[in-house]
């Protein structure tokens, strides 16, 4: 998802095999996932799971079936948000673990479609928590939203501070972690993609470097998103990793504006190596839960190991402190009607 995206046909070209097409480039069918060519939701998840936030994903209606003669628009639907939860975070290990559970999202992203993988938050895609055996490098990034289902409001100057941002892997053999992306030794950069990341043109994203290093971003219009990333990628030696995390600080300078952050990582087969329509270059590793910002600082963490793994062997942020620090509270959201079915809601 770190490079920019390309426009496509999603029609499939002619006399062609069934399955599934993004563009002109037909996708493998999954066995272990039954995809058939006549299942476009089928076909919308394979996409997703193999782009993991990780590039354009596109609609179920956007992908056609060989014998389709029309595409069949998705009805659109509005937020219904169930009753609240809350959790008190008594420590940076918890507030990991409660970003990275399904569920647990603070809000949801305006303009995600509902069967993107992703929509209610925290996602990982199957077989990616450790990278390919020939793949060097990784990098962690961000996406900002405006908060589905917040009142109508726009302020020209609003900006969102991001600041220590930074990358960990662990080695496999050891188990310990290096970090190898750090800001601000390493710029932010992005863009404002489409919120669905639909094949159209992006818009500059407004972006200022702070004195203690951090950077201030504009905030994204409706219909858009903030998504950057680390200016170089990180890297290691093949086969020698086998997770990931990452950890980025955000607040608002407007306390009015509604929006909604999560952080994530993509691995990529080099430092070079070209964004590819399959994502065969920079496969997802997986994003947290949806955090709603506000004017102090909130941090959002992701990480692409089992919670257990994570507990076994935590990244240097998440090693307790000796100096106990002050206890907060999320206000969380069940799943809405807006990003999954009535059977997998959480009452």
């Amino acid at each position: 998802m770190s490079l920019g995206l390309q426009s496509i046909s999603v029609t499939p070209p002619a006399q062609a095999q069934a399955g599934c097409y993004y563009g002109d480039f037909k996708l493998p069918l999954d066995g272990e996932r039954n995809i058939t060519a006549t299942d476009n939701s089928h076909c919308e998840l394979w996409i997703n799971h193999l782009a993991g936030f990780s590039g354009t994903a596109i609609l179920a209606h956007q992908v056609r079936d060989l014998d389709a003669s029309s595409d069949k628009p998705i009805n659109p639907r509005v937020p219904v948000f169930r009753r609240k939860k809350e959790i008190t975070v008594t420590s940076p290990m918890l507030d990991s673990i409660t970003q990275n559970t399904p569920g647990y999202s603070e809000g949801y992203a305006a303009g995600v479609p509902k069967r993107f993988a992703w929509c209610r938050g925290s996602y990982k895609p199957a077989g990616y928590s450790a990278p390919p055996s020939d793949f060097t490098a990784v990098t962690g990034w961000g996406a900002i939203y405006p908060k589905a289902g917040a009142p109508a409001y726009s302020n020209p100057d609003a900006t969102i501070e991001i600041a220590n941002a930074r990358t960990y892997v662990r080695l496999k053999a050891t188990r310990e972690w290096v970090l190898i992306q750090d800001q601000p030794r390493l710029q932010i950069i992005g863009s404002h993609f489409v919120a669905d990341f639909s094949p159209q043109p992006n818009m500059e994203m407004r972006s200022n470097t702070q004195p203690d290093g951090s950077v201030a971003v504009g905030a994204p219009a409706i219909g858009y998103n903030n998504h950057f990333w680390f200016s170089e990628r990180g890297t290691f030696p093949a086969g020698s990793v086998d997770g990931v995390y990452v950890q980025m600080d955000m607040r608002t300078n407007d306390p009015n504006v509604s929006l909604v952050a999560n952080v994530g990582a993509d691995w990529w087969r080099d430092t070079g190596a070209d964004f590819l329509r399959n994502f065969s270059n920079n496969p997802g590793a997986g994003m947290s839960n949806w955090v709603e910002l506000t004017t102090e600082w909130s941090t959002l963490r992701f990480y692409s190991l089992s919670t257990s793994e994570l507990q076994a062997s935590p990244p240097p942020p998440l090693v307790e402190p000796t100096q106990a620090r002050p206890a907060f509270t999320r206000r969380l959201l069940s799943f809405s009607p807006h990003c999954a079915s009535k059977s997998r809601r959480i009452p």
